[in-house]
């Protein structure tokens, strides 16, 4: 088996390198400014600091740190099709890409339960105060970190043997060096994916509910009425989130299901797919929160 022959034997066709260095500059460019502009609002308008408000600043920073930290990788990892940056940096990548995956989606749930408590217990709600929200917000990035903590022993630089049709290459790549299958099932799918999408959808079935019964309620004064409106906008919002959210992941969550049981080898395209899903939804995300 003969090493690496050259960088320009694996690297993508001229045409995919420009069209993917223009997508990704225009995303990282729009996202930055963006979620920039998100995260300095909320810390210098004292207007800004509705629990809701602190909760998309966090969404923002899970943003900023895929456009800052994957992004790049991502791009470099595609152009030319193997790893670049060493096993420190493939550990570092899985583990920041997986920590803002979980940050976003527990931080979803929490905005979810924040709009019920707004819309179906709108007095408990008048006295809740934003300083817990802030330790929950610090609270759901300290769980996602130790949750994509196993990434830093899982993911590791190797050797693979691309076997292209004119000879052997050997190129090194950022994948799970373990059977992670069971790691997958536990955070990944079930903590990650399917307990925070059925506590949003039945929150959000909740929601309708009450807004559908305050609705049949001629006696409602105009200014409760223009409230319920102004609060179901936004729960309709993030309902779209929602539902970019599983539209973005459900997919990736059933290959990754596929690949991930034992004895069936993992694909290299794998962890590129991953963080180019995961970029994907944060960019819907911005797109439906802004």
């Amino acid at each position: 088996m003969e090493e690496i022959e050259s960088l320009e034997s694996i690297r993508q066709p001229w045409s995919l390198v420009v069209v993917y260095s223009v997508f990704y500059l225009a995303v990282f460019v729009v996202g930055l400014v963006g979620n920039v502009f998100v995260v300095l609002a909320v810390v210098l308008n004292t207007n800004l600091r509705s629990a809701t408000d602190y909760l998309i600043s966090s969404l923002a920073l899970a943003d900023l740190l895929i456009i800052l930290f994957c992004l790049p990788t991502t791009l470099l990892n595609n152009l030319l099709t193997e790893w670049q940056l060493g096993a420190i940096g493939c550990k570092l990548s899985t583990f920041i890409n997986s920590t803002t995956s979980c940050a976003s989606i527990f931080t979803l749930v929490a905005v979810t339960a924040d709009r019920y408590m707004a819309i179906c217990h709108t007095l408990k709600y008048a006295l809740w105060e934003t300083r817990p929200v802030l330790y929950m917000i610090l609270a759901i990035w300290v769980i996602s970190a130790v949750l994509a903590s196993p990434n830093l022993v899982l993911y590791d630089e190797i050797l693979y043997d691309l076997l292209p049709p004119n000879g052997t290459i050997v190129a090194r790549l950022c994948v799970s060096t373990q059977d992670d299958f069971l790691h997958f099932i536990i955070v990944n799918l079930i903590i990650a994916f399917l307990v925070p999408i059925v506590l949003i959808s039945v929150s959000y079935a909740l929601i309708f509910k009450t807004v559908t019964n305050h609705q049949s309620v001629a006696v409602a004064v105009d200014a409760r009425i223009r409230d319920e409106r102004i609060k179901l906008r936004v729960a309709q919002m993030m309902l779209t989130v929602i539902v970019l959210f599983m539209l973005c992941w459900t997919p990736l969550y059933g290959l990754f299901a596929t690949f991930s049981w034992p004895q069936t080898e993992i694909p290299p395209f794998s962890n590129s797919l991953h963080q180019s899903s995961g970029l994907f939804f944060n960019g819907c995300l911005f797109c439906q929160a802004h």
